[in-house]
């Protein structure tokens, strides 16, 4: 009975490198079979190492998902272990969807930390009335009380019990905040982002003032807590990145801040964006796929 072992995959022109063991062993016949629209040629598997199913295009599939050319995902693959190489054999379907979750997640963190934004003369700004129009409606239970001398309706609507103990704190009169104008982002109102994180809907504009009467303007996000590796999924730290980002560019303090925060209208004491890229936000990723661009030639710019 022939027992076959896999020694090469070559993704790029689409061949595997096969041996053939007699038994006993005593000579390595190397053998190669090619892919033929996604399907291979019908080796004997009785006793393969490898099962004879059909292997996807590679490349295509994972092109198709994550914004990286052929040629870069080729040679991520060639990084990689050879025994990970070989996964794709034995499950191309399972291979490939982990291959594309991980590659996602390295192009996303890379964006976040390279991202710039870049203020312009130009206004692509959505109308104010379709911002703001004059009546909105909502579920009776979303909506949160406001007060209608610092807010330009007289009902908030919140998302979570999050947002409503923030309105609460919002719709306190003078010190320690002294807010005079308060809105939520409507949902339209979008900071842009690549399509693979997602535009952001930032929550919380505010205009305030401090001790010497003068205008401050600042956005908050508010979360349930103040430990971003805690947020439950990893795009929302990407984008109180990039967000911070866009703020900073055009002059507007920004943090994301907890709904029990009594000092939430105090600028970050630390450069957030270095707290958050460098000393926080850490996402386990296994080394062996990380080659994606590890420093950009330009950054991004929106």
């Amino acid at each position: 009975m022939n027992k076959i072992k896999v020694q090469d995959i070559d993704v790029e022109n689409e061949s595997v490198s096969l041996s053939v063991f007699q038994e006993p062993i005593e000579k390595d016949v190397p053998q190669v079979f090619e892919f033929q629209s996604g399907m291979s040629s019908i080796v004997s598997t009785r006793d393969a190492e490898y099962p004879d199913v059909p292997k996807p295009n590679l490349l295509a599939r994972v092109s198709s998902e994550v914004p990286l050319t052929r040629a870069t995902i080729l040679k991520i693959f060639r990084g990689i272990k050879q025994s990970h190489q070989m996964e794709f054999l034995k499950n191309p379907e399972a291979f490939i969807a982990q291959f594309i979750q991980i590659l996602s997640e390295v192009v996303k963190n890379h964006i976040a930390k390279h991202i710039e934004y870049t203020p312009t003369s130009s206004s692509d700004d959505e109308d104010k009335n379709v911002l703001f129009p004059n009546d909105k409606r909502f579920p009776a239970n979303e909506l949160e009380d406001a007060n209608e001398e610092q807010s330009i309706y007289n009902k908030i609507q919140v998302d979570s019990n999050v947002e409503r103990n923030f309105v609460k704190r919002l719709n306190e009169v003078g010190a320690p905040g002294n807010v005079k104008l308060y809105f939520k982002f409507p949902s339209k109102y979008k900071v842009m982002l690549p399509k693979i994180i997602g535009n952001y809907n930032p929550d919380w504009a505010i205009l305030r003032t401090d001790g010497a009467n003068q205008k401050l303007e600042i956005v908050r996000e508010t979360k349930g807590t103040e430990d971003i590796n805690a947020l439950p999924h990893t795009n929302e730290a990407r984008k109180i990145i990039c967000g911070y980002k866009h703020f900073t560019a055009i002059g507007v303090d920004y943090r994301f801040v907890h709904d029990r925060d009594e000092k939430w209208y105090e600028k970050s004491p630390v450069n957030l964006q270095t707290r958050l890229l460098e000393d926080e936000y850490k996402i386990p990723q296994p080394q062996e796929w990380l080659m994606v661009a590890e420093k950009p030639k330009v950054p991004y710019k929106v």
